[in-house]
């Protein structure tokens, strides 16, 4: 039975409006396979019974999202293409519904130019998002990619430029409006100058949607307003040779008054560069979360913290060098009050000394929301203990919890400094000790005044040499005299002297070293223990 003579009886019931099953089109196509109908009329009524799939009769929208699911989880890019190449070939329908869906071909990443230019043109109008990691592409290609994308500046979302070497050519395709960038990071390797003129009109200086902008190893110049309206700026790398002072570098921050997030690392100024001086000039950021300040000089740091002021909430981390005969003043403003009003704030401070040459020192609240955080690296100034004795200037009214790592300096030095911080916050309840040998002269209650840390309830050792009998000199002076409330838990937290101080309540040795065979009774009648199954 030839094609000519096979009727289709599905298509007329259609044509009168009436469903037809995906059950009845299955048998209709076997019938036409035996009939030996022609390939195009076979393709037809199985494009009739795909269309009547599940997977066919999702809404556009469905389709869209899981699409975009698809790629959320892939984790390079040449996957991410070749599942959505994949996905529009599945079926005519979902061929379709990808092609109708330009925001699935809006990420552009370095790949063979004919198939670059296919997701470019997919992508119709959307906002573009470009990424170039030039570790992994030369600068013949990159010029090249660019040749193609800069067309469609207008319509760049964001732009992602990392490792271009110097002598890449680049900036003119950098030179059209952008009126929809919002993100923008562009990396220069090696820069042979730091001169702005190839810079000085970057994006035609119209850029109004900017938020994030991030340079590193180049300098466009301030009065570009590309540094207008940020939310998150990040310097890196660059030496300015032009300014007159610190103040007009700062003040190019006040352009930005919402800033979220300003990171300034490996800047250097130019050595004639006046010395910093007061200039009286304030710049608040009322929005900002975190504050970042690595590798620069300290007197450069301390004027550019003295020009801005912090909300309470937000994170202050330095990452720098006290310098020769240097110290904590030398790279804080002076007023570090109000300055940085968070230290306020702050509720537990963690020190740690891993080195002789290295101070490194974090503060937070109860919930540990970290308010600031300082890495400091010594070369020929104040010693690390010199160092956390400056602490006992900040306000650190809040404090109630200290965790000291790794202090292992003189003795004699160590439990003198480390006694008088301990005295100027005597609302410690919380004290770890990590790494180092029991500081006994400095827990043992003693009844001559004053009293170190009235108030501790809670002790803990961990990486520690401990012995028994500091331990029960330490738990017994620091614990109420033995009777029967001791064993009575709510008792015991409750439990106080005449003058108010608070009894050591917690005693934790389960990351200690511990030198005897057992517990001592002694220990468990009058505080609570956290300790290791097995004993060494």
């Amino acid at each position: 039975m030839g094609s000519e003579s096979f009727i289709d009886p599905t298509s007329e019931l259609e044509s009168l409006g009436k469903p037809v099953s995906r059950l009845c089109l299955e048998k209709e196509i076997k019938l036409a396979e035996a009939a030996g109908c022609h390939p195009r009329e076979l393709a037809v009524l199985r494009q009739r019974r795909n269309q009547r799939m599940p997977a066919s009769c999702l809404p556009q929208e469905i389709l869209y999202s899981i699409f975009l699911f698809v790629q959320g989880g892939i984790p390079t890019y040449a996957l991410v293409i070749r599942s959505l190449l994949t996905l529009s070939n599945v079926c005519h329908l979902w061929r379709e519904a990808a092609l109708d869906c330009p925001g699935l071909w809006t990420l552009l990443e370095p790949l063979p130019t004919p198939l670059f230019r296919l997701i470019l043109d997919r992508s119709r109008k959307a906002p573009l998002e470009l990424v170039f990691n030039c570790s992994e592409t030369s600068g013949q290609q990159l010029s090249k990619y660019f040749s193609i994308a800069s067309p469609h500046i207008g319509r760049w979302r964001s732009c992602i430029l990392q490792h271009v070497y110097a002598d890449t050519v680049i900036v003119p395709f950098l030179l059209s409006p952008a009126p929809q960038l919002e993100s923008l990071v562009l990396e220069i390797e090696y820069p042979v100058s730091y001169s702005s003129e190839p810079y000085l009109h970057l994006f035609a200086s119209c850029t109004p949607r900017l938020r994030r902008l991030t340079l590193s190893g180049i300098f466009v110049p301030f009065s570009n307003p590309i540094y207008s309206n940020l939310i998150t700026l990040k310097l890196s790398s660059t030496t300015f040779t032009r300014l007159q002072s610190i103040t007009e570098f700062c003040r190019v921050f006040g352009l930005s008054p919402l800033l979220e997030e300003l990171s300034l690392e490996s800047l250097t100024f130019a050595p004639a560069l006046p010395a910093p001086r007061a200039s009286g000039v304030l710049i608040h950021f009322p929005q900002l979360h975190t504050l970042r300040l690595c590798r620069i000089r300290p007197r450069f740091s301390s004027s550019i913290l003295s020009h801005l002021v912090l909300p309470p909430s937000a994170h202050l981390e330095l990452r720098l060098e006290t310098g020769r005969r240097g110290n904590l003043s030398t790279i804080l403003p002076p007023s570090v009050y109000h300055h940085f009003p968070s230290l306020q704030m702050v509720t537990h401070l963690s020190a740690h000394i891993p080195s002789s040459l290295t101070f490194e020192i974090k503060g937070s609240t109860a919930e540990g929301k970290p308010l600031f955080s300082f890495d400091i690296d010594r070369y020929g100034g104040a010693q690390p203990l010199e160092l956390f004795s400056e602490l006992n200037g900040f306000p650190l009214v809040s404090l109630n919890s200290l965790s000291l790592v790794d202090f292992h300096e003189n003795r004699p030095q160590l439990i003198a400094t480390v006694s008088a911080f301990l005295l100027c916050h005597p609302d410690i309840t919380r004290l770890e000790f990590t790494g180092w040998m029991v500081p006994k002269e400095i827990l043992v209650a003693t009844s001559s005044p004053p009293l170190i840390c009235p108030r501790l309830q809670y002790l803990k050792f961990a990486r520690c040499r401990l012995y028994e009998e500091e331990l029960v000199e330490i738990v017994e002076s620091r614990t109420a005299p033995e009777n029967p409330a001791l064993g009575n838990p709510g008792a015991r937290e409750t439990s106080s002297t005449d003058a108010g101080d608070t009894f050591l309540q917690y005693l934790d040795i389960a990351d200690a070293k511990y030198s005897c065979s057992g517990i001592p009774p002694t220990l468990r009648k009058r505080v609570k223990m956290k300790e290791k199954p097995e004993w060494y």
